[in-house]
């Protein structure tokens, strides 16, 4: 939900970007443009054009599932639907706008080079013929190359869109509105406040326009409270910070797979008062809150492998049912790619944890969560403290942690516990030792407790790099500079 800052260019292209048309459209422009279909397939694919064929099947399911961020199958349905065009040979509008929905459920799954390649070649061939269509596919291009870290060409596309906005007396809201959400990333990496505040403002009044899509109102919501709290507008960041919390906990499902369930991501950025830092030169911990949980991630540079420690904590009052899936870490400069995946059974795991303890005991805050402790529910007047690393921890392989089978954890302070007043509860310990079917293990957090393990990816160096973790239908995006000296 938050955004990675790229690397700032000069000023005067900063300059050229405010005056190339940043400012936002009039209230008329606004206006024409709340009255095209929120999303550019409905015209063109409403239910009763729909007919029996397979090739109009798949496509129904893939833009159904689109609708609904359910990206994984919306990328098979279409992907499916591409192949019967092609086997016919087909390349007219229906080739267009079927590769546009499959362009952007790669968008959405952040598979950002084979999204390129097919949003690049939808918008080329758009370009004389239906303008929507090119609205949508650089509007998505646009937020690509931000992603990428190429602000001018992230900007260039914007342009595009919004010119093709004015030809079409407004054009999508949905696709205007992620248009200027990332006009006004782009004036913020240039630290240009006012001018990303008003796009801002204008993203959101386009998202708010279509009742029924509240989740990128949510997101834009979260990014202008941000972008407001980081120029000291705290008034009136706090309502826009509630809202938008309210909505995104209410979508987070931890324990449903990520292609059953309606996708929700979620990125670490300063200024969010769900995203904290415990700063350190060499080993910075970042963790955020979603829906009562706490997740906190770093990584740490081992003598073979990157090994990337990750903490998950119960902060509410009922236990939690994880659904724990795949993680990765991605590269995104110098070059946009994947670390490639260390399974534990090629490492001397117990070896490889006793190295990166050596490095990291200093750091308390990470040490501690690399130890079993037994303190159930720790509580700090009274409340769960979501800044506390000290209380109840599991240690071990990530993901497959043993489950301490407790019909209920007692919440109670460490002096309580220390002193007695509770005794430690009868433990049974379920071992889940291998995935799912489905690519995810079942876990379980008590109130106030917390699991850790570590992930291993080859040694390579990086300049900034992501760590994407996956709950349930959750994604967890942490950015990192550092894994420590090599």
């Amino acid at each position: 939900m938050c955004i990675l800052q790229p690397k700032l260019l000069s000023l005067p292209f900063a300059v050229t970007l405010v005056i190339a048309g940043v400012a936002a459209p009039s209230e008329a422009a606004v206006s024409m443009a709340t009255t095209v279909p929120a999303n550019p397939m409905s015209k063109f694919y409403g239910h009763a054009a729909i007919g029996s064929s397979s090739f109009e099947q798949h496509l129904q399911s893939g833009l159904e599932a689109l609708e609904q961020r359910e990206y994984g199958p919306a990328e098979l349905q279409l992907s499916a639907a591409s192949a019967e065009l092609r086997q016919h040979n087909i390349t007219d509008k229906r080739w267009l706008k079927t590769r546009l929905a499959l362009g952007e459920a790669f968008l959405g799954e952040e598979k950002l080079e084979a999204a390129e390649h097919v949003l690049s070649d939808v918008a080329a061939r758009a370009r004389a013929t239906d303008l929507q269509i090119h609205q949508s596919a650089v509007a998505g291009l646009a937020e690509i190359e931000r992603l990428f870290g190429d602000l001018k060409r992230a900007d260039t596309y914007c342009q595009q869109a919004i010119a093709d906005g004015r030809q079409l007396r407004g054009g999508s809201p949905a696709a205007l509105a992620h248009v200027y959400a990332t006009e006004a990333a782009i004036m913020s990496a240039h630290g240009l406040d006012k001018t990303a505040v008003d796009a801002y403002r204008q993203a959101l009044k386009l998202a708010q326009s279509d009742a029924n899509d509240a989740h990128d109102a949510a997101e834009i919501s979260c990014k202008l409270a941000v972008q407001l709290h980081n120029d000291g507008n705290n008034e009136e960041a706090a309502p826009l910070f509630e809202r938008a919390f309210d909505q995104l906990d209410r979508e987070a499902n931890f324990n449903v797979p990520l292609y059953a369930a309606p996708r929700l991501t979620l990125r670490w950025e300063q200024g969010s008062p769900r995203s904290r830092l415990i700063a350190d030169n060499e080993y910075p911990l970042k963790y955020l809150l979603v829906d009562n949980l706490r997740v906190a991630a770093t990584a740490v540079r081992s003598e073979n492998v990157i090994g990337v420690l990750i903490s998950l904590a119960n902060c509410g009052r009922s236990r939690l049912q994880l659904a724990v899936g795949p993680t990765r870490l991605e590269q995104m400069k110098p070059k946009h790619k994947d670390f490639l995946y260390v399974a534990p059974q090629e490492l001397d795991i117990p070896l490889e944890e006793e190295h990166i303890t050596d490095l990291t005991w200093r750091r308390r805050w990470l040490n501690h969560i690399e130890k079993n402790r037994y303190i159930p529910g720790f509580l700090k007047n009274n409340a769960l403290d979501v800044d506390n690393f000290f209380g109840n921890n599991q240690f071990g392989e990530f993901g497959n942690w043993p489950v301490i089978a407790n019909d209920e954890t007692p919440i109670v302070t460490r002096e309580e516990f220390l002193y007695g007043k509770h005794p430690l509860p009868d433990i049974s310990t379920i071992n889940f030792l291998s995935r799912g079917s489905n690519g995810y293990r079942p876990t379980y957090l008590d109130p106030g407790e917390s699991k850790t393990g570590l992930v291993f990816f080859q040694q390579e160096r990086f300049d900034r790099a992501q760590i994407d973790i996956n709950i349930g239908n959750t994604m967890i995006e942490i950015p990192i500079d550092s894994a420590g000296p090599r």
